[in-house]
């Protein structure tokens, strides 16, 4: 196997971003390439979900929907439908290239809401959105 490009190789730079790119694929380094080449701090949403035991499945099938919705939005690099092992909640976490591009998927999330029963949950949401932290330079 030959070696990737050099930082200095003389194409362009859109040309070695899209070798660059190509070969952090090939090489199943992908989340390690998206994670050196953004711009803007990671963003990570997280919706706790205080379901009523009796609904659970048409919850989980509804979180589904959100998902399958926002497929594609852009900056979104994952959004899963995950649940507590006991039982007691039910979570959607997602991660996003950043602020701007959640707060841009939000009205086609909160275009669901409609669909959501109150009888669902038990409690209102907690929803927690972190930035990565940064190290200190101490």
């Amino acid at each position: 196997m030959t070696k990737p490009p050099a930082l200095d190789d003389p194409r362009g730079g859109a040309q070695r971003a899209r070798i660059a790119f190509l070969w952090a694929v090939a090489l199943g380094r992908f989340r390690d390439y998206v994670h050196a080449n953004r711009s803007q701090p990671l963003l990570i949403a997280i919706a706790v979900h205080h379901a009523a035991p009796e609904y659970t499945g048409e919850f989980t099938d509804f979180m589904y929907r959100v998902i399958d919705t926002t497929s594609g939005a852009p900056g979104l690099l994952e959004f899963r439908a995950c649940r507590e092992p006991a039982g007691r909640y039910l979570a959607g976490f997602s991660r996003w290239e950043s602020l701007e591009d959640f707060r841009a998927a939000l009205p086609t999330i909160r275009s669901l809401a409609p669909l959501r029963k109150p009888e669902w949950s038990t409690r209102p949401d907690d929803v927690i959105t972190l930035v990565e932290a940064e190290r200190s330079t101490d």
